[in-house]
C-alpha cells in the first residue's frame, strides 16, 4: 500500500497562514544560512509555497524551486507568487530527480507520509551539495521505538487509508543518516500557543495542557507525538 496524504483543505482554505513550525524552521535556516550568500532552494511537499515565499524574503540571493503532488496545490502557489526567482511545479517526490544540486532543502510534514523512510531520505541528501543542509521538519519519536500508522479520515466523503502520521526514532534516523556519511542535529518543537481542535477536520493537530504547564500534541487519532526541526549535513556540530 502506498502511503499518501490529501490533508489539503487547509491550505486551500487559509493561503497566507504561516504556522509558528514553518516560523522556527525558517528560523532555524537563517541561523545557518548567511543572509549574503546566494545558492539554490529546494522545498519538497511545499504545498503552497508559504515557506519558501517567506524564506526568499531573508535570503534574497537564492533560487527557490518548490514541487508538490497536488495541482490544485501548485496552482495556488503559483498565483500567490511573485518572485521570479521562485519556480513551482506539480512532481512526485517518488519519481522525481534533478541535474542541479541544493544548497538548502526543505521537507516539512513529508518524511512521516512514507512507511520507509530510508529511500526518500538517501534521495533528498544525493541532491545536497557537498555544503548543502537539509532541514526536515515532522514527527520523531524520543523513544528508540519506530511506528508505522496509516488513518482513515471519515469525516470526508471519500475516505481512504493515508499517511502521514507514522513516527520514526531519532535513534534509528541517526544511524542511518550518519551510515550515509552526515551528521544531524534534533530539536523539539512545542508550539508555543494552544491550538484548538479542529472539528471539522478531526484529524488535524491540537494541544492539550498538562498539569505542570506543559503541553502535549496529539490528532484525532488520539496519537500524541512529538514534534522536532532536523538539520543535517556533512560538516554540521553534533
Amino acid at each position: 500500500m502506498r502511503a499518501i496524504n490529501r490533508q489539503i483543505d487547509v491550505y486551500l482554505k487559509n493561503p497566507d497562514r504561516i504556522t509558528f513550525k514553518t516560523k522556527e524552521l525558517i528560523n532555524t535556516i537563517t541561523n545557518k544560512v548567511k543572509s549574503d550568500t546566494s545558492g539554490e532552494c529546494l522545498d519538497i511537499g511545499c504545498g503552497i509555497g508559504g515557506l519558501i515565499r517567506n524564506l526568499s524574503h531573508k535570503l534574497k540571493k537564492y533560487n527557490y524551486t518548490g514541487f508538490d503532488i497536488s495541482e490544485d496545490l501548485i496552482k495556488a502557489a503559483n498565483k500567490l507568487n511573485k518572485n521570479e526567482k521562485i519556480n513551482f511545479f506539480v512532481g512526485d517526490v517518488n519519481s522525481i530527480d534533478f541535474d542541479k544540486k541544493f544548497n538548502i532543502i526543505c521537507a516539512s510534514g513529508v518524511l512521516s507520509i512514507f512507511q520507509e523512510f530510508e529511500v526518500p531520505l538517501e534521495k533528498w541528501l544525493s541532491w545536497l551539495s557537498d555544503d548543502g543542509l537539509l532541514f526536515i521538519a515532522g514527527r520523531f519519536n524520543s523513544k528508540n521505538v519506530d511506528t508505522k500508522i496509516l488513518f482513515r479520515n471519515n469525516s470526508k466523503k471519500k475516505a481512504d487509508w493515508e499517511g502521514g502520521l507514522t513516527s520514526y526514532s531519532i535513534n534509528t534516523v541517526s544511524t542511518f543518516i550518519r551510515k550515509l556519511g552526515f551528521n544531524c542535529n534534533f530539536k523539539k518543537f512545542i508550539p508555543p500557543i494552544r491550538i484548538k481542535e479542529d472539528m471539522n477536520n478531526p484529524i488535524r493537530t491540537f494541544t492539550r495542557d498538562l498539569k505542570n504547564g506543559e503541553k502535549i500534541v496529539l490528532d484525532g487519532g488520539n496519537i500524541v507525538a512529538e514534534h522536532f526541526l532536523v538539520t543535517i549535513g556533512k560538516n554540521i556540530e553534533t
